[in-house]
């Protein structure tokens, strides 16, 4: 279940990497489908032989909200830029802090996993 869930983040990740360099409708589908995989993989059901299985499997669903919240303020960013809005600066920002964040999640995840 770890692994599965690692291996969903970093295909999520590299999705919404994608998205932020160069949208499209191609790639907003396909960071919608690793984030709908992510958050699937994110219920994570653990021994209880793992240490802070607990924390881990909260520690997982919080790495999904923050990938899918981040992946909505991109969505809301492309579509802001299509209007011309001028609060652009401040969507992208929105999505800088939710990278860090998430990215920061998935540091904790990986801690709790004892995969660093």
């Amino acid at each position: 279940a770890l692994k599965g869930f690692m291996a969903s983040y970093e295909k999520c990740d590299k999705a919404i990497t994608d998205l932020s360099a160069s949208g499209g409708d191609d790639r907003q589908n396909k960071a919608g489908d690793a984030a709908a995989d992510l958050s699937a993989k994110a219920f994570l059901r653990l021994s209880s032989l793992i240490k802070n299985d607990s924390e881990l499997m909260d520690q997982a669903l919080a790495v999904a909200d923050l990938a899918r919240r981040e992946l909505d303020s991109r969505r809301f960013s492309r579509s802001e830029i299509k209007k011309k809005d001028a609060g652009l600066a401040k969507l992208a920002e929105e999505a800088r802090v939710l990278t860090g964040k998430r990215q920061a999640a998935y540091a904790r995840f990986q801690e709790l996993a004892g995969a660093h």
